[in-house]
Formats: structure tokens, C-alpha cells, sequence
């Protein structure tokens, strides 16, 4: 039988796991093979299982498949025939011999007798739960009694007859199956707990327990020998939580001839601690329990246990001899098809089996060309559930996550509607939490992307097997993070806080649900009407009784909000901001990008510019827009663009890009296109920069040339240097004053761009057609400017006059196509980032472009869906929904930080905190009134507002009347006299409320406020 599915594996190419992946066996007109050969050693595991348990989706997929007696929240219904029929056959398939085909079966019901006869009848081996020793399970004792009309406590202690009796009925019914029964001995509870939790009877010492345990195992050999006529019947006991330390401590005696099988103890991570230390007895049989999923912690819905994890466990089981028995826990086996394929292939050869290699070819198999990428998405999967590669520690998985989140929702229930105090450990589950988040959140971008040029069963499979099951962990993180973050903001009395989070575990919901909705296509579309164990369900119920309790928030005198971390600093008004035609100067731009390709429209947000205060707008001027016909240049969009932004005070600065597909070897119009490289090409690329330079050069005085050539698009540094410097020679005979921006660089980390560059307009003596370059950047971290130093080291080397400016960057406020699309963002997030990015480069004198006003709607082969970068909420099509918190913060920051106001160059500030900031000092020119600005620059910005109480001495400052700015929320505060003091020319400030968002210490003549009414 092995053989024949060895066979039509290798030389019909069917997927053992067919069904469950989705991968129909496909049609074939001929058979003919030249030759055929397949030959296999004695496997290396003698008994290789499957474990069906936790099957609660499995149970409700099609539902002819009988009722059960069960006193338990779960299992009501018995697999249905046809589908328990693909489950052995997959099993077969994977050449896998064993089977336990449901948890806590009950042989005396019909619908479960008939799975152990079905598997049996299939030539499978059929065996026991190690809750069910002799096929008895706490819940048949219990029915088994009730129908004989008596009521029998699971007490061994008091009834050992009823025990003995029971199990004489079952081995009998069990025995039926001759040679293909594996007997299971042991003595455990109800429902996979320990026997004393059922009987308080049970000795207390673990000397006692092992000999009553032992004893019944004694007991149950005995029966079973009776009724079993083979010479040697085969049989295990299942050393699981209680019985591993019973054994290490040496408290179990064991029949002879019974196998003893280790478990794990960590869902497919590690194995227990009497594996490694106990001595094997000499002539016994030796074997392993092994989980690719555990409802109670997990994986359950979400698979975590990668090949490599796997491969370790059987490595050390080989290494000891315990290679007679492998039991692999499946679940609902669609869940984790990868790991059942590994592992199966594991249990038959392992000496042949590479991780590594294996991973590769199974993605090669299943995903064709795509494989290499595909194999990226589920390594990057499988990281999400190491906490520690160094030392192997596991994080932690889907259903611990369900766990710690409902039980923080109960607790913060109960919090809003009776009152107080947390138990002080929710920032640590934040804590763990989040590195989680962050790796999901890559991995969603990257198995996106690559699901969109997947094509057929391929992109199913992937969806339902990895796209499907990343929403379903993301969803289920998001939801726990806003459940703790709006336990924080309750500690911190900020009731607007608390209901915010609490309305966003919505989208979470929503993204769990629109996982599952994947997964449940076609065939499968019952697939999760059975999610009883997880029971996701409930998280949309908690978010209803937490929405429910909101309106008690207030109206409850023991949660009444606690004293802000400002609440002794009155409040005096807010930042008052200015329009781009209030300000005389000032060194920041923002981005008015991609307007050439239509993702974006200048006349949705055209009022939204001159009110933000930046100085100046950066356009990409679009050779393709403006010359659609040879010759013929239409500047009516580019028209509006640039005067209308001039009349708002913003001084527009041209790009000059991209190709133009109208001419042979034009290049493409897009990121990642190439430069026009025909001599027809560069003609009109010269004609069309001579003609925009000449219409514009009244009125835009700065050029930038291409943008991201360095992003790996084919484009060589000495290419582009040499189209630099033609460029910039027409620009410059054409506006002899113009400033000229080089290279737009992606990759910050490199410099052979620059450095050919640099060394080939000093050849030919052209470093006056480089004014600057322009250095992009998208650092998780927003504070790394360590690109600025180097790119500034280098150009120092070539000449004084070249600055180095920032020319796009900027964070998104949601899931989002483009730079920074694999972390968590919020609108509080980024404009916390923009706030921080923004004055990290100020505060190194770098004139700076943020990404962007508006949110961009991309529509191009490589990039489709919206870059949220935006300043500015866009609708789906393209209008303005509303300004985001970034946009506010930003605009502060525009007014604020103009030309009036000088850095100090030896400004330096001390504190005795552990903490690590960022700081810098500035005074106004007119008055020499200082500024400073401050933050918490360790950890990249966070979704919480939680401040820290920071000491802080600014060294040789002048404060007489210092005031505290919030620039997130534009408030200004009054420092409070006692928290600050003057000694020698120092300004001592004690306890500042900081956070990982800039904060402005000021003199309060130097800010322009708003008065508070």
C-alpha cells in the first residue's frame, strides 16, 4: 500500500496532503515512464501517528456524522464519515501507520466505533488518548454507568471494582481489532487532568500516586492480556505533565513489554524533563508524544512549530533510541499541512532529511517560481514564535495570546464598572507582545505581495495556508494590544484614551474574521463553523461588554480619573501656528509626490498647503504627463500646481522624471524605471528639461534630478552619473542661479552612487552642478540620522559648498504599500515618528522634506493599494477625508522651528535617568530666548501617550519663565516653581513628564500661544 502511494506521489505528482491543501490531483491524457523505481529502507520510527484531537473544526464541517455523550463544552458532534475518510487517507498517504482517531472516542457509540472501524479497515493501526487507558475516558465511565442505571464517582480510590469492571468491557470491545490495536495504560482525570483533581482520595505524596498509578497499569495488563491473544500485545503508557515527573522522580513501575512515550511539554518546542534524564531499562520500547498543536497554549488556528523545531525533537529522540512509537498531535490536520509533510518524511528517513533543503524544495513544489519568495514568507512566519534565537525560547502562541487577552479584558471589565487598580503587568504583556506585532505585520506585507502574482491552486493554497492564518494571529495581537493599551490609559485616568482602544479592537475583530472568510472558500466555506476552542467569537463579545461598561467610566467615583502626569502644570493655551505666507523662511518642505502619475490630486487638497506652514513643496514633474505626443508639452496640471502653491507662500522645487514610454527606449513612468537611453530618447529628455526650465524658471528656483535611481531598478551609478551631469548642464545654462538637487537616494546604507558621482564631476571639473544631495530614509528607529554623518563625511571629501538634505520620509498611519508597511501604525504613531524624524534632522541643521501631504493611491504593477504616509486621510477616490494627528503636529513644528530661531551649537544637557534621550537646544535671534527640545529616543515611538518622570539640568541656559509644550497635542504648561532651580548658570528641572515624542522646555516669550479661555 505504501508503495502504490509512493508512487503516485513521485511519478503522478499528488500531493499526499491533496485535499487539505487545496491541490486537486491534476488530469493527465498519458501515463508512461521510461523506467520506475522507488525503494525504502525499515523506516527509522518503527510507529508513526496521528493524534486527531482539539477537532473541533473537523466536528462541525459537515455535520452527518452522529451526536456524542459528553459532559464538556466541546466534541457534541463526531467527525463525519467523509471527511474523517480524507483525514486517515492523507495520514496513509504520508505513509504515517497509526491513528487515534478522535479525543475521549467512546467504542460503545456507534459513530465513534465506526471511526476506529474505518481507520482500521483502512489497514491502520488504531490506538487510545492517554486520558482514555484501556479505550475508557472519564466521560464513557460516566455514561457507561448512568446507562446501566448507577451513579459511579471517578474515584479509584473508592470503587476500584467499577474501574476494573469498565475496562474489562472495553478491552473486550477494543480486542475485536486483533493485531491492529495499540493498547494505551495509565490512570489520568476528567479531561486530561491529573486523576487526583477527580479524586481527593488520591495520596498526597508523589510515592503514593506513582504506586496507584502504577498499580492500575498493572491492573489494565492484566485485562488486556486476557483478552488480547497475541503473545506480546503491543501497548504504550504516555508520560504528559503529571506522569513525566512522577517518572523522573522514579515513582512509576511500568508491565513488561509496555512502550513508555515521552511528551512535550512546550507545544513542539521541548520535550519534558525525564526524556534527557532518566535511564532507559534494558529490552523496553521507547517512543515519543509530539504536538503541532495544543489547544490550551496553542498553535491551534495559527501553525508556529517550523521544520527546524521539529527536526530538533526527533534529532534528540533518534540520538536516545526512542524510535519505536511517534504519536504527532494534528488537530484539524488543514492547519498545519507543512508540518504533517515534514514530519512524516522525519519519521520514515531521518538520516535523508534536511530542514533547509526540504523547505526549499516543498516551496519549489508548491509555489513554482514564487518559491524563493514564498519560502522568505514562511521563515519570516515561523520567527514570529522565537522569542530567542540564541537560546531557542519560545514565544508565545495563538491560544496563550487568546488566554492573557480575554483575561485582561474580564479584569479591565470589571475595572470600569467597580473600580481599582491594575495588577501592574500589563506594560510587560505590552512588552512581549509587541516584537510579535511588529514580525506579523512583515509578514502580512510580504505574503501579500506575493499572493497577488501567485496564479490557480498556488495562491489558494498560500491564502488559506499562510495569508489566512497571519490575519487571524494579527488580528488576535492587535485586538490584546488595544485591550492593554486602554488598561493603561485607565490607570492614567484618560477615559478618551480607554474608549479609543477599545473602539479599535473592531478592526481587529474584523481582520480575524476576514482571515477566517479566506480560509472558508468553496469546499471549505463550513470550515470555522466549529471554532469552539479558540472560539474567536469571542472576542467581538468582550468588545461589546467593555464597549457596555464605558458610560460607568465617570459615573463611578473609585475609577475617577487619576492625576495626570501634568495635572500640577497649569495649562496656559495652545501653540499657536501659522500659514506658509505668515512665515518669512524656513528650512522644511513636504511632499506633493506622484501627482505626474494621478495618485494623488493637487486640487483635493490645494486649501490644506499654505495653513500647514511649509516653506516648500517637492513635485515630481512628470516628463510622460507633460509630453504625451512628440514635441507637444501640456503644462496646464503642472501650471496649477506650481503658482497655486506660490500665491499660498510654499515654493515649489521641480523633479525632473521619469521616462517617457512614447519614445523607443524612453523608460517606463514609475518607480523602478529605467533612464531614457536611446539617442531619440535622451533628445527629447534634453528638449523636454530644456522647455521645463525655461517655462518655470521665473518661479521655481530648485531641480531635483531622478529619483531613487539606487534602488536596484538596473540602473548602474556610473549610468546615472553620467545622466546627472548632462541634466544638470541644461538645467544650469537655462537658470544660470538654479540650485540642483542630486540622486534622491533609497539606499542610505551606500555610498558608490555618491562616490562615482562626486568623483566624476570633479573630473571634468562639474561640482558646481551639485548644490546637494538628497538622501531619503525609512529607519524603524526615527531618530537614526547616522546616514546624514556619512553622507556629509563623504561629501566633505570632494567639496564645502555640497550640502546634504533630506529629501522624502515620513511614516504611514495604517497598513500601507511602500517603506515601513511591516509595522503597527497608528495616527498617534506616526505623528510621533514625523514629529521625532523631523527634529532629530533639525537639530543637525538638514533641511527636510516630509512624506507627504496627502496619502498616495498607488496603481502600478509592483505597488497597488494606498501609501498612508499622508498627512492628510484620503478617501477612495483621492478627496480629503480629514487631517491626521501628524498633520496638526507637523504644522506646529513648521511654525514653530522657522529661520528666527538658531541652533546652539554647544548646547548640552545631563540627567541622572537610565533613560535615553535625545536633545537639543535653540535660541530665538531676536531675543535670545531658549527652546529645547527632548524625548525618549531609545525604542522606536509606541501607541501610548505614558510618560516618564525625568530629571533634566540644561548646562549654561537662560530660563526665567520656562514653559512645557507638548507638541503632539500643541498644549503649553506652566513649570510649576518648585520643579525647577538656577545654580551657576544652570537650569535644574526636576521630574519633567517625557515620552518618546518631542516635548518643547521653553521660555515662554519664545513661543507663540493661544491663550486658554
Amino acid at each position: 500500500m505504501f508503495g502504490l502511494y509512493a508512487f503516485i506521489e513521485k511519478y503522478l505528482g499528488v500531493d499526499p496532503l491533496y485535499y487539505w491543501a487545496s491541490r486537486p490531483p491534476q488530469k493527465r491524457a498519458t501515463l508512461a515512464w521510461d523506467n520506475v523505481k522507488i525503494s525504502f529502507g525499515e523506516p527509522t520510527f518503527r510507529f508513526r501517528g496521528w493524534f486527531v484531537n482539539d477537532e473541533d473544526l473537523l466536528t462541525e464541517f459537515r455535520l452527518d456524522g452522529g451526536e456524542r455523550k459528553l459532559d464538556y463544552p466541546y466534541y457534541q458532534r463526531v467527525v463525519s464519515p467523509s471527511v474523517s475518510a480524507r483525514v486517515f487517507e492523507a495520514a496513509l498517504r504520508l505513509q504515517m501507520n497509526l491513528i487515534i482517531p478522535s479525543s475521549f472516542v467512546d467504542i460503545r457509540n456507534p459513530a465513534e466505533a465506526r471511526l476506529i472501524e474505518d481507520a482500521a479497515r483502512r489497514g491502520l493501526f488504531v490506538t487510545m488518548h492517554h486520558v482514555e487507558p484501556v479505550g475508557v475516558s472519564a466521560f464513557g465511565f460516566n455514561n457507561f454507568w448512568q446507562d446501566r442505571g448507577e451513579t459511579v464517582p471517578f474515584a479509584i480510590t473508592q470503587r476500584p471494582e467499577k474501574f476494573h469492571e469498565i475496562w474489562r468491557e472495553y478491552a473486550g470491545r477494543w480486542a475485536k481489532f486483533g493485531s491492529q490495536v495499540i493498547w494505551q495504560l495509565g490512570l489520568r482525570g476528567i479531561a486530561d487532568r491529573p486523576v487526583w483533581l477527580a479524586d481527593p482520595n488520591v495520596p498526597k505524596s508523589d510515592e503514593g500516586r506513582g504506586k496507584l498509578i502504577s498499580d492500575a497499569m498493572a491492573k489494565q495488563w492484566e485485562i488486556i492480556r486476557s483478552v488480547d491473544k497475541r503473545p506480546q500485545p503491543l501497548a504504550t503508557t504516555t508520560l504528559w505533565m503529571e506522569g513525566a515527573g512522577l517518572h523522573a522522580a522514579g515513582h512509576l513501575k511500568f508491565p513488561q513489554g509496555v512502550s513508555v512515550i515521552f511528551s512535550d511539554n512546550s507545544p513542539g518546542w521541548e520535550l519534558q524533563d525525564d526524556f534527557y534524564n532518566v535511564k532507559r531499562e534494558p529490552g523496553r520500547d521507547y517512543g515519543i508524544y509530539y504536538h503541532h498543536q495544543l489547544w490550551g497554549t496553542g498553535p491551534h488556528l495559527v501553525q508556529g512549530v517550523s521544520v527546524w523545531r521539529t527536526h530538533k525533537i526527533f534529532k534528540d529522540a533518534v540520538r536516545r533510541g526512542s524510535t519505536h512509537y511517534a504519536m504527532l498531535n494534528v488537530s484539524n490536520v488543514r492547519e498545519f499541512v507543512l508540518g504533517l509533510d515534514a514530519s512524516a518524511r522525519m519519521l520514515r528517513d531521518f538520516p535523508a532529511f534536511d530542514p533547509g533543503k526540504y523547505l526549499t524544495a516543498w516551496c519549489e513544489q508548491h509555489f513554482g517560481s514564487e518559491a524563493k519568495a514564498a519560502e522568505a514568507a514562511y521563515r519570516k512566519h515561523f520567527s514570529t514564535f522565537v522569542a530567542d534565537p540564541a537560546s531557542g525560547k519560545r514565544a508565545m502562541l495563538d491560544g496563550e495570546w487568546m488566554h492573557a487577552g480575554v483575561k485582561l479584558a474580564k479584569t479591565l471589565v470589571r475595572r470600569i464598572e467597580k473600580g481599582g487598580k491594575s495588577d501592574g503587568k500589563t506594560k510587560g504583556l505590552l512588552k512581549t507582545l509587541r516584537p510579535q506585532l511588529e514580525i506579523q505585520h512583515g509578514v502580512g506585507v510580504v505574503a501579500d505581495e506575493l499572493a497577488g502574482r501567485l496564479k490557480g491552486d498556488a495562491r489558494e493554497f498560500f491564502e488559506n495556508n499562510l495569508v489566512a492564518q497571519h490575519r487571524i494571529m494579527l488580528g488576535l495581537l492587535r485586538w490584546i494590544q488595544h485591550v492593554a493599551e486602554a488598561d493603561l490609559a485607565l490607570d492614567a485616568g484618560d477615559a478618551t484614551e480607554v474608549a479609543r482602544h477599545i473602539q479599535a479592537t473592531k478592526e481587529a475583530t474584523a481582520l480575524i474574521e476576514s482571515g477566517k472568510a479566506l480560509a472558508s472558500r468553496g469546499e471549505f466555506k463550513d470550515w470555522y463553523r466549529g471554532d469552539r476552542k479558540m472560539n474567536c467569537g469571542q472576542l467581538n463579545e468582550w468588545t461589546a461588554k467593555l464597549e457596555a461598561a464605558l458610560p460607568r467610566l465617570a459615573a463611578l467615583p473609585q475609577v475617577a480619573p487619576r492625576k495626570s502626569a501634568l495635572s500640577e502644570f497649569p495649562c496656559i493655551g495652545k501653540l499657536a501656528t501659522r500659514s506658509a505666507l505668515e512665515i518669512k523662511s524656513s528650512i522644511w518642505s513636504v511632499g506633493g509626490e506622484t501627482l505626474d502619475r494621478d495618485f494623488a490630486v493637487y486640487a483635493n487638497y490645494r486649501k490644506y498647503l499654505g495653513p500647514l506652514g511649509a516653506k516648500g513643496i517637492r513635485v515630481q514633474a512628470g516628463w510622460a504627463k507633460c509630453e504625451k505626443q512628440p514635441g507637444v508639452y501640456s503644462w496646464e496640471w503642472l501650471d496649477e500646481v506650481v503658482n497655486d502653491s506660490r500665491a499660498q507662500g510654499v515654493q515649489p522645487w521641480l523633479e525632473v522624471s521619469y521616462g517617457n514610454p512614447i519614445y523607443p527606449g524612453g523608460g517606463g513612468t514609475g518607480l523602478g524605471a529605467g533612464l531614457p537611453k536611446s539617442p531619440e530618447a535622451l533628445r527629447a529628455w534634453d528638449a523636454w528639461v530644456r522647455a521645463i526650465v525655461a517655462r518655470y524658471r521665473d518661479r521655481v528656483h530648485e531641480w531635483e534630478i531622478w529619483n531613487e535611481p539606487d534602488g536596484g531598478h538596473g540602473i548602474t551609478a556610473e549610468e546615472f552619473a553620467e545622466f546627472h551631469l548632462r541634466t544638470a548642464a541644461i538645467i544650469r545654462g537655462e537658470q544660470p542661479k538654479a540650485r540642483i538637487y542630486a540622486l534622491g537616494l533609497a539606499s542610505t546604507g551606500k555610498t558608490d552612487f555618491t562616490e562615482v558621482l562626486l568623483k566624476l564631476a570633479r573630473e571634468r571639473g562639474q561640482l558646481d552642478l551639485i548644490d546637494a544631495i538628497t538622501i531619503h530614509g525609512y529607519p524603524k528607529n526615527p531618530d537614526d540620522t547616522r546616514a546624514v554623518d556619512r553622507f556629509r563625511e563623504l561629501v566633505a571629501r570632494y567639496s564645502d559648498k555640497i550640502e546634504i538634505r533630506q529629501g522624502e520620509t515620513g511614516a504611514p498611519s495604517g497598513e500601507t504599500v511602500g517603506a515601513l508597511r511591516d509595522v503597527p501604525w497608528t495616527e498617534l504613531r506616526q505623528a510621533k515618528w514625523d514629529l521625532r524624524r523631523m527634529l532629530a534632522h533639525h537639530g543637525k541643521d538638514v533641511p527636510f522634506n516630509l512624506f507627504t501631504l496627502c496619502e498616495l493611491k498607488y496603481a502600478q504593477p509592483k505597488m497597488t493599494g494606498f501609501n498612508r504616509k499622508g498627512l492628510l486621510r484620503c478617501n477612495d477616490d483621492k478627496t480629503v477625508a480629514a487631517p491626521k494627528l501628524a498633520y496638526f503636529a507637523a504644522q506646529r513644528v513648521f511654525s514653530m522651528f522657522d529661520d528666527t530661531l538658531e541652533r546652539i551649537r554647544d548646547f548640552k544637557f545631563t540627567t541622572p535617568s537610565d533613560e535615553k534621550l535625545a536633545g537639543f537646544g535653540y535660541r530665538k535671534k531676536d531675543s535670545d530666548a531658549w527652546v529645547v527640545t527632548v524625548w525618549l529616543n531609545e525604542a522606536p515611538p509606541t501607541d501610548s501617550n505614558a510618560t516618564t518622570p525625568v530629571d533634566i539640568t540644561v548646562h549654561a541656559s537662560r530660563f526665567t519663565a520656562p514653559v512645557y509644550a507638548d507638541l503632539v497635542t500643541g498644549n503649553v504648561h506652566e513649570i510649576p516653581r518648585d520643579r525647577w532651580s538656577a545654580d551657576n548658570g544652570n537650569v535644574k528641572f526636576k521630574q519633567l513628564p517625557l515620552y518618546d515624542s518631542p516635548v518643547l522646555i521653553a521660555e515662554k516669550a519664545a513661543l507663540a500661544i493661544q491663550r486658554a479661555h
